[in-house]
C-alpha cells in the first residue's frame, strides 16, 4: 500500500509543477522581450515575443495582459495606428487586470486626444540626461595634444589622438 502512494505523490507533484514551469517560461519570455525592446530597440522581435506569451500562455492572464500592453507600447513607438487596437484589446480582454487596464486607458486616451506628446514629455523628463559626444579634431587632421590648449568642456581621448566636446553636466 505504501508503494502505491509514492507513485501517486510523484504524479501529483509533477502535475502541480506544470503551471509553475509555464509561469517561469512566460516570465523568461517577457524578460527577453523587454530586453529586445529597451536594450537593443528591436521592436519587431519584442512584439513577436510578446505575442508568443499571449499565444502560448493564455491561462496566465497577468502575463498576457502585460504582453498585450507592451505590444501597444511598441506599436506606439513605431508610430503605428495599431497601437489603439492593442490598447483596446487590453481593456476588453483583461478587465480583471485593473492596473494594466488603467495604463492602457491612459495611453489610448492620449492617442485619441492627440496629447501623446504630453505623456512622452513626462517620460522624457523622468529619464536622466544622456551626454553627447562629437568628434571635432582627430590625428588625421593634424591634431596634436601637445600644441593645443583645451577649454574646460573638452577632453582628449585616452590614446591622445582625438578630442571630444562634452555637452551636459554631471558626466
Amino acid at each position: 500500500m505504501a508503494t502505491r502512494r509514492i507513485p501517486a505523490l510523484i504524479l501529483s507533484a509533477a502535475l502541480l509543477s506544470v503551471p509553475l514551469a509555464a509561469q517561469q517560461t512566460a516570465d523568461r519570455i517577457y524578460q527577453e522581450a523587454i530586453a529586445a525592446k529597451e536594450g537593443t530597440g528591436d521592436l519587431e522581435t519584442a512584439v513577436a515575443l510578446f505575442r508568443r506569451i499571449i499565444d502560448e500562455h493564455p491561462q496566465n492572464r497577468r502575463a498576457a495582459a502585460l504582453a498585450q500592453l507592451q505590444i501597444g507600447l511598441c506599436q506606439e513607438l513605431r508610430g503605428l495606428i495599431e497601437a489603439e487596437t492593442a490598447f483596446q484589446t487590453v481593456i476588453d480582454s483583461y478587465p480583471e487586470q485593473q492596473d494594466v487596464v488603467s495604463q492602457a486607458r491612459q495611453r489610448l486616451s492620449a492617442l485619441r486626444n492627440g496629447s501623446l506628446s504630453a505623456i512622452a514629455r513626462e517620460d522624457a523628463a523622468a529619464a536622466p540626461p544622456v551626454p553627447t559626444f562629437r568628434l571635432l579634431l582627430d590625428s588625421a587632421a593634424g591634431f596634436s595634444s601637445n600644441n593645443f590648449l583645451l577649454p574646460a568642456n573638452f577632453d582628449v581621448s585616452p590614446k591622445g589622438d582625438r578630442i571630444v566636446y562634452r555637452s551636459g553636466r554631471n558626466l
